[in-house]
């Protein structure tokens, strides 16, 4: 079967604020509370409840501040219990400065898909820059879809856009390209939310760490 018969079956891509994942507002609340330990302008006096902010592996209580007796969730790792005091660290630093990558946040999905699979390749470019390119790779994902769902159903709209990714990169398998959109999504899910100039903080999160932590 040709991609293109697929495409209109295919629902590996949906924006952050659609698919149906039951994590999403778990996902959310950690974001939230993240900008919260920041004192961010954007949280201003919102109130995330603690008991709606819960590890969706071990179901946990996530907290920045552990008694001395926390036992760490061992069913994933990262678990987002080790990994928010953490992440919260790091966001809290000075920004490094601006990689060539953060200025790229425009261009067609080759270019984009491109710029992850080069930047991956090289040990010695920061996670940062892989984690911008997965920013701008999710970022157009989700352009393209709101520009296609002004005038088609939801579900047209996705067909649309998996249409247009695999026409620029007809060389990519389906499996390769699905988990690569995935991590992109997420990514682009939990800075959309928290700022992208949080990004470059990062020091020593990768972005398959920071994908895993919904």
């Amino acid at each position: 079967m040709s991609k293109g018969s697929e495409s209109t079956k295919d629902s590996s891509y949906q924006t952050p604020r659609e698919r149906p994942r039951p994590s999403l507002t778990n996902y959310r609340n950690f974001a939230y509370n993240i900008l919260k330990y920041l004192e961010d302008d954007i949280v201003g006096d919102k109130e995330i409840p603690q008991n709606q902010l819960l590890c969706v592996k071990c179901l946990e209580e996530i907290t920045v501040d552990f008694p001395k007796d926390t036992v760490f969730c061992h069913v994933n790792t990262p678990c987002i219990m080790i990994a928010l005091p953490i992440l919260i660290k790091e966001l809290s630093s000075e920004t490094s400065q601006d990689s060539e990558v953060m200025e790229k946040g425009t261009g067609d999905f080759f270019d984009l898909y491109n710029s992850i699979i080069n930047m991956e390749g090289q040990e010695e470019i920061a996670k940062r820059d892989v984690i911008k390119s997965y920013f701008n790779f999710g970022k157009a994902l989700d352009d393209c879809f709101n520009y296609y769902k002004k005038d088609n159903p939801k579900r047209t709209a996705q067909a649309l856009v998996n249409k247009k990714v695999w026409e620029q990169l007809p060389n990519v398998s389906d499996d390769a390209l699905r988990k690569k959109k995935e991590r992109a999504l997420k990514i682009f899910e939990l800075f959309n939310e928290i700022g992208e100039d949080k990004i470059q903080k990062i020091k020593s999160f990768s972005a398959s760490s920071i994908s895993k932590l919904d």
